[in-house]
């Protein structure tokens, strides 16, 4: 010890003190050394499990899903040493360890990602539950991890029973049509214990089932190269079925399909014409099974939407609202038919990545006087940030929102509000006509108007669910939500 510190250190050395530390280290050596209280389950445990980067995901289409897990404990220095999968075609037989799909064994292995399935081949529509227990460096096994499961999708193109339809409707391709409706029945006849829909479009659609929207997902079915891939979406509708009559609608948006696309204002990049492929399967409690598909039966016309664009936007004429053509009481008949046509079906492929949806709705904050005389509709300056390119909509005396790219001023877009083409905006009663758009991409910062009434205008982010503070795939739908007269 440095002679400096030890002086000062001695003045407090004095018997006394010495005498009561010696006892103090006395009693402390006496006291039972115990280590921090671990029960076995959670001194190494299994957790998030999943398949194909999924948790519990519905309709794979590989047909060797590669499996991830991580393991838990409250012991520092924990390596996996070794793992095994057991994987069964119910959660009873998993549970019980018998009747197993596979069954890895132990395998000696630090690695706990993208384990590829190795048993036999997998069914399409079923659904397969899995487990996981690991070993330590030390070979203590953790218990098995709680059941997760992942369901394959359509693994065959002869699966697809259903037709592909197109509306049967008088349309001018060479500019955007009125958005199609298709409507379709059918009934269940028994007590449904599960049921699934598989579908997929040319050009975007939205689907419902007895008048309650399927799935979150918005731009479906998503933008690849259509000739060569098309996605195709499952949903799990069982809580949407009734015993009887059943009624499907399905509105179709141009999209990237047949919109206008590229630099060049180009249509019709993949085809004219919209369709629809819908396969519905129906398993009943007593355990018989029922296909439902898009077929010649089904009914098509057009409603409020009457242009439907990714990057010019929407208009929409609440006038023409068909009420209540999603009910089973309504009267189709002056609806004109379907054409049964002979698509692909070899390159569908069910989704690679995360699907896009409304996570985040934004409200106007403040609304702002400029000295020019200007009234601003501010909707937050985080909107530019997060969107990460300054746009900005101004509404004309038409109620039109006009979108000036800020990075290109000579670069208008024009884009319709919703709600309000075709009629005066004064008269626009906003708890009866608030509608949001998912056929079309809008970029909304501000809302501006030059002494003429002002749309005030709600916001909402479609992202990736699975990084929610990732702002890379980003966009916007906009809802009327009040009339501002300045």
């Amino acid at each position: 010890m440095n002679m400096t510190v030890l002086r000062r250190f001695l003045p407090f050395l004095t018997a006394p003190r010495v005498k009561f530390c010696l006892l103090c280290f006395a009693l402390l050596g006496t006291l039972p050394r115990t280590s921090p209280a671990v029960t076995p389950e959670a001194a190494l445990a299994v957790v998030a499990l999943r398949a194909e980067y999924k948790e519990n995901p519905l309709g794979l289409d590989i047909r060797k899903p590669r499996l991830s897990w991580q393991i838990q404990s409250d012991r520092r220095g924990i390596l996996q040493a070794a793992y095994q999968i057991q994987v069964a075609r119910n959660e009873r037989d998993l549970r019980a360890g018998g009747n197993q799909q596979w069954d890895s064994g132990k395998v000696n292995s630090e690695e706990s990602t993208q384990r590829a399935y190795a048993g036999p081949p997998l069914q399409s529509g079923q659904r397969y539950y899995w487990r996981v227990r690991v070993w330590d460096g030390r070979g203590e096994a953790s218990p098995w991890s709680d059941p997760a499961f992942w369901e394959m999708g359509l693994l065959e193109s002869s699966d697809w029973q259903a037709s592909w339809i197109e509306p049967d409707l008088q349309e001018d391709v060479s500019q955007s049509q009125p958005v199609p409706l298709l409507r379709g029945t059918f009934k269940a006849n028994g007590v449904v214990q599960q049921a699934r829909a598989y579908v997929t479009s040319h050009g975007l659609y939205q689907m419902h089932l007895n008048g309650q929207r399927v799935g979150d997902q918005v731009f479906t079915p998503g933008w690849t190269s259509y000739n060569k891939r098309l996605q195709y979406q499952t949903y799990d509708i069982t809580n949407l079925l009734r015993s009887g009559e059943n009624v499907l609608g399905v509105m179709l948006g141009d999209g990237w399909y047949r919109g206008n696309i590229g630099f060049g204002g180009q249509r019709n990049f993949y085809g004219e014409h919209l369709a629809l492929l819908m396969q519905i399967q129906i398993k009943y409690a007593d355990g018989h099974q029922e296909l439902i598909g898009s077929n010649q039966s089904w009914k098509a016309a057009t409603g409020p939407v009457l242009m439907s664009e990714i990057y010019h936007g929407e208009t929409y004429d609440a006038r023409l609202e068909k009420n209540g053509w999603m009910s089973s009481n309504y009267d189709d008949k002056d609806w004109s038919g379907v054409k049964v046509v002979n698509h692909r079906k070899d390159n569908l492929i069910a989704p690679a990545g995360p699907p896009v949806r409304k996570i985040e709705e934004l409200r106007p904050v403040k609304i702002i006087k400029t000295p020019a005389g200007a009234t601003v509709i501010d909707i937050s300056d985080r909107t530019a940030l997060q969107i990460g390119d300054p746009f900005a909509d101004l509404t004309d005396r038409a109620c039109a929102l006009v979108a000036d790219d800020m990075r290109q001023p000579r670069r208008r877009y024009q884009l319709t509000a919703q709600n309000v083409a075709a009629f005066d905006a004064n008269r626009l009663d906003p708890n009866q006509h608030v509608r949001r758009a998912d056929h079309r991409i809008r970029h909304i910062r501000v809302a501006q108007d030059r002494g003429w009434p002002v749309l005030v205008i709600d916001c909402r982010l479609h992202a990736t669910p699975s990084e929610p503070n990732d702002r890379s795939l980003m966009s916007l739908s906009v809802a009327i939500s009040d009339i501002f007269h300045p």
